[in-house]
């Protein structure tokens, strides 16, 4: 069952048949031939011995051979490859284009993705009965999960005002997915939107993943609560693969916790325009008017004058 879903150990079973050995009489000198001379690049080994060794184990339950030889060859170097959280302004961006596109029908699963670290696949199997808002968690049961365990993801505040204002917006009824349908095509769409797409910027499997892990480690700084959300057996994968916090400030982090959809509204909304500047014209022909109109109250103060200073010349004579 295993064979079909990995391709590198198809490969490494179709030599080893075609060199008319069998399990048992394999020794750690072949595999480890095996696994040179078969693949080319590091991953491709490092895939390839794992699948093995779960064969090799397997043998052994069922009394086909021995030991696991796989144990005993040792692990191909891998170099994990750096994924960048993405910035505050990259994610307003995602988020914004997840609330206009669609009827704001994909808003849920990317909220989901970015404030709960929850996979795609993931995201795509879930139902809104999944969302246990007062027990404040994500239930992913083992049907929904990448490694087939259950794992509960706490719902922080912006991810409660996020599934909130989602809820509020399309009204899901029971058995609802969380996703609309045509799911993994909407996505897509969503991120060329929002900046994603062609080879200046491409978009990187799983990074709003390590975007979660990134930003909860700077904020929360508990790196055994997030290996319990992320649903990792050991901290080793999430300090070696997930954690990269170049150019993350607590201010920040901070604010990431914070990114509420009234605040991607506000942080997204276009600028007043200015009031028009009057033409060169127009504000000749205002300085003339005011012009004008200081003069004409300058010509009316001196008649005032003029007749006062008559009135009382008459007053005098009569006296």
């Amino acid at each position: 069952a295993l064979i079909p879903q990995a391709p590198e150990a198809k490969n490494a079973i179709q030599i080893v048949n075609a060199k008319e050995h069998n399990l048992r009489n394999l020794s750690v000198e072949e595999c480890q031939n095996i696994l040179m001379n078969t693949f080319t690049t590091s991953r491709q080994r490092h895939k390839a011995r794992l699948i093995l060794s779960g064969i090799f184990s397997f043998s052994v339950k069922r009394g086909w051979c021995d030991e696991n030889p796989i144990l005993r060859v040792d692990t191909p170097f891998l170099q994990e490859q750096e994924i960048p959280a993405l910035t505050l302004k990259e994610i307003t961006q995602l988020l914004k284009a997840a609330m206009e596109e669609f009827d704001g029908s994909c808003a849920a699963g990317a909220a989901l993705m970015i404030f709960a670290g929850i996979r795609p696949q993931e995201v795509e199997r879930l139902l809104w009965e999944n969302i246990a808002i007062r027990d404040g968690c994500v239930i992913l049961n083992s049907k929904h999960t990448k490694t087939g365990g259950a794992r509960h993801v706490t719902i922080l505040p912006v991810l409660a005002k996020w599934l909130k204002f989602c809820r509020d917006r399309t009204k899901p009824g029971p058995g609802t997915p969380i996703c609309p349908k045509g799911w993994t095509i909407k996505w897509r769409k969503i991120r060329k939107k929002a900046g994603w797409g062609g080879r200046k910027k491409s978009w990187v499997p799983d990074c709003l993943r390590h975007t979660y892990a990134s930003y909860h480690a700077k904020h929360f700084k508990d790196y055994n609560l997030l290996q319990m959300e992320m649903g990792h057996r050991s901290s080793s994968l999430l300090r070696t693969r997930y954690l990269n916090m170049k150019g993350i400030s607590p201010q920040t982090a901070t604010r990431f916790w914070a990114l509420t959809p009234a605040k991607v509204i506000e942080e997204t909304k276009p600028p007043e325009e200015p009031l028009p500047l009057l033409p060169p014209q127009a504000a000749s022909m205002d300085a003339a008017l005011i012009a004008a109109i200081a003069f004409t109250n300058c010509l009316r103060e001196i008649f005032i004058f003029v007749l006062l200073q008559r009135c009382f010349d008459s007053l005098l004579d009569i006296s």
